[in-house]
């Protein structure tokens, strides 16, 4: 039988929500088949593409990081031959990935998950990001609005449920699911 596996950084782990409010278990719902959670809080992606999961043919590769790389001293370049070799890593197993940018944070405050300087550095990051690599744009699905956000840069339920119903539905549209 065909698994899927969600990979990536805390925003597979579902950092700030119960564990059944997060986007991965709200997608296991959907589909109502198993969705292996794979998500590590502050994972980079670039370090994660060096250590994937074992997939078989047929497989989905769910992939949804780069973050925490932006916040720390990764590029984009990185974060995106990040996401290519996870990419070239599935097809070679016979499997499918699915490569999900994460969204751009939305900070008013800046008491909130790290200092404004370093947000206003990923939001420009995340921007680029957006404009070059390919895959669910979670900035299509997120609304701009602080509100969403646990701490600037991690989402309310709200935005689980979004990232979920975006997700299956890009999956129905492309034949992954």
């Amino acid at each position: 039988m065909t698994k899927i596996f969600a990979f990536g950084d805390s925003y597979v782990a579902g950092y700030g929500v119960d564990f059944d409010e997060c986007w991965v278990s709200r997608l296991e719902k959907l589909l109502n088949r198993p969705v292996a959670n794979l998500g590590m809080n502050g994972a980079w992606i670039t370090e994660l593409c060096d250590m994937p999961p074992v997939l078989n043919e047929g497989d989905v590769l769910l992939v949804l990081g780069g973050a925490n790389d932006l916040l720390g001293e990764g590029t984009v370049d990185q974060v995106i031959k990040a996401y290519e070799s996870l990419e070239a890593y599935a097809r070679k197993r016979g499997a499918r990935a699915v490569i999900i940018v994460p969204p751009t944070p939305e900070i008013v405050d800046d008491e909130l998950f790290v200092g404004m300087s370093m947000i206003v550095s990923l939001q420009e990051k995340m921007k680029e990001l957006n404009e070059r690599a390919s895959g669910l744009h979670l900035d299509s699905v997120i609304p701009n609005d602080p509100a969403l956000y646990i701490d600037g840069i991690h989402l309310m339920p709200e935005g689980h449920e979004m990232i979920a119903r975006a997700v299956h539905d890009y999956g129905k549209a492309n034949a992954i699911f």
